[in-house]
C-alpha cells in the first residue's frame, strides 16, 4: 500500500554543483576589437560597461571617445560626468572627437518662417557652445583632435575669449570644422581662432 521507497546511489551528475563550470573565456584582446566596432553605438556600449568588471574600460573608452552635443542639458550632463572619479580618465585619455550642434529653435506650428540668423534678438535663446571651455574641464578638452560645431549663430552668442582653438584648450587639435556658423564679422572668426 505504501510506495516502496529506496535508497538511490548518488552518480557523477548528481555531485556537481547546479551552476557547472564557468563558460570558456574570450581573450580580451577579441573583446575589445568587438567594442571597437561598436563605436558610436552608446547604448550597447553602456549594456557592455554593466556586464562585467573587464569590459567597464574599454566600453566607457569607446562611449567618450566621440562626444556629440546638441543642448545645453547635453553640456550638463557630460560636466556631471567628467567629475566623477571613474569616468574622469577614460574622457581625458578617450576624447578625440567632440562634435558641437546648436539646431535652429522654431514653433513647428507658426506659420511665420524662421528668422535671419543674423539679426540680434533677445527673445532668441543663446547658445551653449560658448559655455564648452567654462564647463569641461582643459584637463578633458586637451585630447581632442576633431573639433566640428555647427549651426551656431556667433551673433546672439558671442565668442567667447577663452574659447580660442590654438594653444592651451585645444593643444591636439588637427581638425576644425565649422558649418552652417554665422559671425558679426570677419574679426570675431580670426579672435576665435587666433589667441591674443
Amino acid at each position: 500500500m505504501y510506495p516502496m521507497i529506496r535508497e538511490i546511489a548518488p552518480n557523477e551528475s548528481m555531485m556537481t554543483s547546479p551552476v557547472g563550470p564557468p563558460p570558456p573565456q574570450l581573450p580580451p584582446e577579441i573583446t575589445d576589437r568587438i567594442m571597437d566596432c561598436l563605436r558610436g553605438d552608446a547604448q550597447t556600449l553602456c549594456s557592455c560597461a554593466l556586464t562585467c568588471h573587464a569590459w567597464l574600460p574599454r566600453s566607457q573608452y569607446n562611449i567618450y571617445r566621440m562626444v556629440e552635443l546638441r543642448s545645453r542639458a547635453a553640456l550638463t550632463l557630460l560636466a556631471i560626468h567628467s567629475r566623477r572619479p571613474h569616468t574622469y580618465l577614460y574622457m581625458h585619455e578617450a576624447l578625440h572627437e567632440l562634435h558641437l550642434y546648436d539646431t535652429p529653435r522654431q514653433n513647428p506650428t507658426s506659420p511665420e518662417p524662421q528668422r535671419s540668423r543674423t539679426t540680434t534678438d533677445a527673445s532668441q535663446p543663446r547658445s551653449f557652445v560658448h559655455l564648452v571651455p567654462l564647463v569641461l574641464s582643459p584637463h578633458h578638452l586637451s585630447s581632442v583632435k576633431i573639433l566640428e560645431i555647427s549651426s551656431i549663430n556667433w551673433v546672439t552668442s558671442p565668442v567667447n575669449p577663452s574659447f580660442p582653438f590654438q594653444g592651451r584648450m585645444f593643444p591636439q587639435l588637427v581638425s576644425l570644422t565649422l558649418s552652417e556658423c554665422t559671425f558679426g564679422s570677419f574679426g570675431e572668426l580670426r579672435r576665435m581662432l587666433l589667441p591674443p
